[in-house]
């Protein structure tokens, strides 16, 4: 319930006045000359291959200024103190049909099950973001080329065709 006995024109233009003033005070500080330190935003990206990648061109030798890329990573040169590139992990599987379901817990490690309720794990870049995300308006951007999918293909839930972020065990993200 509003109180109308306090809601007069006077304080409707006092509170107006004080919301447009707000954006302006957050000036006083870079205006006193406080130095603020900035910091680089902590970002973590992943790429997704479900058709794989040519080992032979999908390395990197060394760490920091001394890290040499393939030429197919050779685009992230001017980043190469910033990224590590992991090559040899295992994804298990325990899903039968197509190579397709083997991506889907490149980032959880999950077993999967064959049900029709998708059984993940949290993943990663979920983890991730759950930290770092108190520092940043986004703290996650999942972005996937195939809409979720529900019911089974193959006796296997079709969100595991595109599917490769949980936000938990059963919450497929993209």
């Amino acid at each position: 319930p509003v109180n109308t006995s306090r809601l007069n024109r006077r304080n409707v233009l006092k509170g107006l006045g004080a919301s447009l003033a707000l954006p302006w005070l957050e000036s006083l500080a870079w205006a006193a000359g406080e130095p603020v330190e900035a910091k680089p935003p902590v970002r973590f990206g992943t790429l997704v291959f479900a058709n794989g990648v040519n080992p032979y061109e999908w390395w990197a030798k060394g760490e920091g200024d001394s890290l040499e890329l393939s030429s197919t990573l050779k685009p992230l040169d001017p980043f190469k103190q910033s990224i590590t590139v992991l090559r040899d992990l295992h994804v298990f599987n325990n899903t039968s049909g197509p190579h397709w379901p083997l991506f889907s817990n490149m980032l959880s490690g999950a077993q999967f099950k064959q049900s029709l309720i998708p059984q993940g794990a949290e993943s990663i870049d979920q983890t991730i973001a759950r930290y770092t995300g108190r520092f940043t308006s986004v703290p996650s951007l999942v972005l996937g080329i195939e809409p979720a999918e529900t019911g089974l293909r193959g006796g296997v839930p079709s969100v595991y065709y595109g599917t490769v972020s949980w936000s938990s065990k059963n919450t497929p993200i993209a």
